[in-house]
């Protein structure tokens, strides 16, 4: 920052001063008649440089007095850090490479190259009243690597590496906390493939721990709070948070004929909630969509088949009622246009948004067609006995062991809550 503070005018009269020196020599005793004045040759060729900087230094003193950094300082020292070696962008030598901080010549992690700018960043907020607090979320979707880098990285915070006297007091220094949303099985097996070299029998005696991935979570976590799962009796309560308070009462009915002919309940659209778009219209594709997510018979399948699942999250509800929200628009854009919505479809989309929320992986199988007819259909024709089952599963391609299980729970399923008809409503939404 010094050597790009100097005016280009200093450079300038160094090298300045060598001409006027080579032209005295060559000239010899010659005067110079300037503004009256009679000037030897030695003293122009000495004044000329020397005015040169002259003028560097009072332009020097500017810059640094009133001038803006970014004009004359390299815009990467102010945007941030300034990487080198392997890290830099280009290479390459330069004027550049004097500026670059040698810190980040270490290769010993991201975290290390940046812990000196870390401790000035927690000695700042710790001045200013503040503490950093990180939270770290969805570890276990990460690679192993990339969860024991994360780790690591915690671990230099919290063995007090990079903890240094703020300016204020020589005994207060300046730390950070944080907050960690995990899986902790799958993490532990995660760190166990990134430390398997680190495997002993006596590491596992030690402690008791099953592995070293527990172990190192054991000794790095210092608060585990465990959040139980989503009980029977709180599936209500999110259901209301997430989607609002049933109706107090029923929406007025219409009664239709579906196509078989039977009578069919539908929400009326002049009857349902009102709702705004972001342009301020008002949409009644989702007013009647709304009705629906507050209407006493769907709200009660909802909560039957969320409670019938087992270790239900938080996450799990909102995945399903996503899906469902999703499929309920779609179906009532493509078929019933602004018209109406049936509430006996959305009761049955229900179950479809579960199928598809709980087992992704018999999705493929359940949307293929087998002489025009999707997987879906096939094993809703075939859940009354064992034999037709069993066929339909080698017939879809889902009679794997590895799917044994999942199907059985879909058999239960499509049996209890008239598969063939959500089967109909799936190929109506494809």
């Amino acid at each position: 920052m010094l050597r790009r503070l100097c005016s280009p005018v200093l450079r300038v009269a160094v090298f300045a001063l060598l001409a006027p020196l080579v032209a005295q020599l060559a000239k010899g005793g010659q005067n110079y008649h300037i503004a009256g004045h009679q000037i030897s040759a030695v003293l122009l060729a000495a004044a000329l440089p020397t005015l040169l900087a002259v003028v560097g230094v009072i332009h020097t003193v500017l810059r640094l007095a009133g001038g803006r950094a970014r004009s004359y300082l390299p815009g990467e020292l102010l945007d941030g850090p300034v990487m080198s070696g392997v890290l830099a962008p280009g290479g390459g030598g330069g004027v550049g490479d004097a500026l670059r901080d040698p810190y980040y010549h270490a290769r010993s992690g991201y975290l290390y190259l940046v812990q000196h700018d870390i401790r000035e960043l927690l000695a700042t907020l710790q001045e200013g009243g503040h503490e950093l607090i990180v939270f770290i979320d969805d570890l276990d979707r990460c690679s192993p690597r990339v969860t024991a880098d994360v780790f690591e990285a915690v671990n230099l915070f919290l063995s007090g590496a990079l903890y240094v006297p703020t300016r204020q007091s020589a005994q207060d220094q300046a730390r950070c906390r944080f907050v960690l949303g995990l899986d902790p099985g799958v993490v532990a097996a995660h760190l166990d493939r990134a430390y398997a070299d680190l495997v002993t029998a006596d590491l596992a005696d030690s402690h008791q721990d099953p592995s070293v991935g527990w172990t190192f979570l054991r000794k790095l976590v210092q608060l585990p709070v465990a959040l139980p799962p989503t009980s029977q009796g709180s599936v209500e309560t999110a259901l209301t948070g997430l989607l609002g308070e049933v109706a107090p009462l029923a929406p007025p009915a219409v009664v239709a004929l579906d196509e078989a002919g039977e009578q069919q309940s539908v929400v009326a659209p002049a009857q349902a909630p009102s709702s705004t778009t972001s342009d301020g219209r008002t949409s009644e594709t989702e007013a009647l969509v709304r009705a629906l997510e507050t209407d006493h018979s769907v709200r009660e399948q909802l909560g039957k088949r969320l409670r019938a699942q087992n270790d239900l999250s938080l996450r799990e509800v909102k995945r399903l009622l996503t899906l469902w929200q999703f499929h309920l628009r779609v179906l009532g854009h493509k078929e019933h246009g602004l018209e109406r919505l049936s509430v006996q479809e959305a009761v049955h989309l229900v179950v479809l948004s579960e199928i598809a929320a709980r087992w992704p992986a018999l999705q493929a199988s359940l949307r293929r067609r087998f002489d025009g007819a999707t997987g879906l259909e096939i094993l809703a024709e075939s859940t009354t006995d064992d034999h037709s089952w069993a066929r339909a599963l080698r017939r879809v391609g889902l009679s794997d062991a590895r799917h044994a299980k999942s199907c059985v729970a879909l058999r239960s399923l499509l049996a209890e809550h008239e598969g063939k008809s959500v089967a109909e409503l799936a190929e109506r939404l494809s």
